[in-house]
């Protein structure tokens, strides 16, 4: 067919034309940190926090920033930029740094700390406050200007994922209170979350700890308090299909224990979706995966565009294309399970399913734009 001999002209002289990936977080090779004024000793300090702060967008974990390596190229964050300006601010001076992304994910690489690609999920986040000294307790909603929803907001900015809050219109208060939150009952919670399509469920409350409480180590009750009293404490749980994190934080301010609490959940995402370079890249980690209905060029440089876009694709290459099914030859950093993980996060490219709801494993994928 004439489409199948254009696809094949493309394929020889490997021009492409890409179309742009929605829903993916951008920026993470750039950093914007404030110094005391523009002098070369400033410049310095600011190039090496920015890149820390790229550092721990790009690979998903704060922990990369102990390693010998990553302190030694902090101290000449310059020779991975790309570019910088200052932005003067009232009486703030913001270092902006543009950082080469090929050089920094050979410096990641090459410590051994994963890369986590653009591509990431988005988490609703139920928070509940409960404010002192009246111990009343409230809900924080999407369109509320609160300086909490703006902390987590840029905290979720600096680790590089992506959040958001429920409205609380008439349709969330019809299935979630502010009991439910405060007592999580997670059911409920992901029920009225559908709406919203986002991947991750996230439920928080934070309150004041005035007492000491007491801890279970197997099976043995501990007097000594876990955590310091007279702070901000905040739990939290996620939920994804049936997979669940909890864990506690805490600070002097509720806008510190919810930055806390934010760094926390973007550490279970760069854990679940980081991918670490366990690859010589060699031709045993070429895989082939097929993809059905490719039915235009439009479609196929769609397709192009977002295989070439995950961070464990090292190249991608069209191998065969027979109607509308294309086959595509995939060169790898780590295990195809990751690549399975990272399609989990787009919804243009599934398996169909079966009657009961289930992907069919060995069923080509379904392109749908």
């Amino acid at each position: 067919m004439a489409f199948n001999r254009v696809l094949s002209l493309i394929l020889l002289c490997s021009f492409f034309v890409f179309s742009t990936q929605a829903a993916v977080i951008e920026g993470l090779f750039n950093a914007s940190v404030e110094i005391e004024n523009q002098s070369p000793a400033q410049q310095k300090k600011g190039a090496s926090a920015a890149l820390a702060e790229v550092l721990v967008k790009v690979s998903g974990t704060k922990a990369i920033l102990s390693d010998a390596d990553i302190k030694r190229a902090m101290r000449n964050a310059d020779n991975l930029l790309t570019s910088y300006q200052f932005d003067i601010q009232q009486d703030v001076v913001l270092y902006d740094a543009q950082f080469n992304a090929n050089k920094i994910e050979q410096l990641i690489r090459s410590t051994g700390y994963p890369i986590w690609g653009k591509h990431r999920p988005e988490t609703l986040i139920w928070l509940a406050i409960e404010e002192q000294p009246t111990r009343s307790r409230r809900l924080l909603s999407d369109s509320a200007l609160s300086e909490l929803t703006e902390a987590a907001r840029e905290q979720a900015q600096l680790r590089g994922i992506k959040i958001s809050f429920p409205v609380l219109d008439l349709t969330d208060l019809q299935q979630v209170s502010v009991y439910d939150v405060w007592s999580n009952f997670m059911q409920n919670i992901v029920d009225a979350s559908g709406r919203y399509g986002s991947e991750y469920t996230l439920t928080s409350r934070v309150y004041f700890r005035t007492q000491a409480t007491s801890i279970v180590v197997d099976e043995q009750v501990s007097p000594i308090a876990p955590e310091p009293l007279n702070v901000w404490v905040a739990e939290w749980t996620t939920a994804r299909q049936g997979t669940f994190h909890s864990g506690e934080v805490s600070g002097s301010s509720q806008s510190e224990a919810i930055e806390r609490m934010i760094d926390a959940v973007a550490d279970v995402l760069g854990e679940t979706y980081a991918i670490s370079a366990v690859t010589d890249g060699s031709a045993d980690d070429a895989y082939r995966i097929q993809i059905d209905n490719i039915s235009s060029l439009t479609r196929y440089a769609e397709v192009m565009a977002f295989l070439k876009s995950l961070s464990m694709v090292i190249d991608v290459s069209l191998v065969a294309q027979q109607g509308q099914m294309a086959t595509f030859e995939l060169k790898l950093f780590g295990a195809k399970e990751n690549l399975e993980q990272a399609f989990g996060l787009d919804e243009r490219l599934k398996r169909p399913l079966d009657s009961f709801g289930q992907p069919i494993a060995d069923m080509p994928y379904l392109w749908r734009p």
